[in-house]
């Protein structure tokens, strides 16, 4: 009888052991190579230049046989007043503005008074006899000048005012790969972890659902979904200038380049120099 108690006494202790067991390596496991979950990483606001500085948006058509660059060193370009229609202006801007571009990449320019002067003095101040969208017109006026090429065009939109622009949260670089990394640690950590191990009947994609959901451990990628609905509202001034333009040869009267461009940004000034930049790229291009 003694016996028979000893044994069942020691079967019973050897169950203990054996349930004990996995139970001691979890809570040791977890207590000398637990990973801690990542620390959220610091963020910022954005600036808001990357707001309302955009790339100018530009439209142009060169002609198919004018390949390279139009202007060379050796050519004389006049630039003619830019129209304005109603409930705009800049044009004067636009057209002083360009013709110190050219400058300054050393083309030969006829300044803007001196075109008005020539035309004052052939009486040909008259708009009927100024309409530069008359090809003939401009072929004309351009061989009267005495230049190779003339550009003209029109201020399409030029406008200042106060607006509403709302900056984004962007986690800080020097903290995106030390999140990442922390959040693959953790991440392996926790699907590899004894508690998971002996619930294998549950899908890696479950357990990252947990993960989710319960540690409240999101992936780099997931933070910045969440982030990217936040916000700053401030109220900025918001300059917006449109532009379009037209380069004539003067020997065949043809539009040998034309584009138009838009563009947002501090001051008019600012958007206006950056439109005619691109233009003088696309026609250089």
């Amino acid at each position: 009888m003694t016996k028979q108690n000893d044994t069942e006494s020691l079967a019973w202790i050897g169950g203990v052991v054996l349930v004990a067991i996995p139970v001691i390596a979890v809570i040791a496991y977890n207590t000398f190579f637990s990973v801690k979950p990542p620390y959220p990483p610091r963020t910022k606001y954005g600036t808001p230049e990357e707001v309302i500085i955009t790339p100018p948006s530009i439209n142009s058509v060169k002609r198919s046989n004018s390949k390279g660059a139009i202007l060379n060193k050796d050519t004389k370009v006049a630039v003619f007043r830019f129209e304005t229609p109603e409930g705009t202006q800049g044009g004067t801007l636009v057209s002083d503005m360009l013709a110190s571009l050219l400058q300054k990449n050393n083309f030969e320019v006829v300044e803007r008074e001196n075109i008005e002067r020539i035309l004052r003095e052939q009486n040909l101040i008259d708009e009927e006899m100024t309409d530069l969208e008359n090809l003939d017109v401009a072929k004309r006026l351009g061989k009267l000048v005495a230049v190779d090429y003339m550009i003209f065009g029109a201020v399409t939109l030029y406008k200042s005012e106060p607006q509403t622009i709302y900056l984004p949260i962007r986690i800080k670089d020097e903290d995106r790969e030390e999140y990442e990394n922390d959040y693959n640690k953790y991440r392996q950590y926790y699907i590899d972890n004894i508690y998971n191990i002996l619930s294998f009947w549950v899908s890696k994609k479950q357990k990252l659902k947990k993960l989710r959901v319960e540690k409240e451990v999101l992936s780099i990628e997931e933070l910045e979904t969440e982030i990217s609905k936040l916000s700053i509202r401030e109220f900025r001034v918001v300059a917006s200038v449109g532009i379009s333009a037209k380069l004539v040869d003067v020997k065949t009267g043809q539009i040998t380049w034309l584009g138009q461009g838009e563009t947002n940004d501090f001051t008019t000034v600012a958007a206006t120099r950056r439109i005619l930049e691109e233009f003088l790229k696309s026609i250089q291009k």
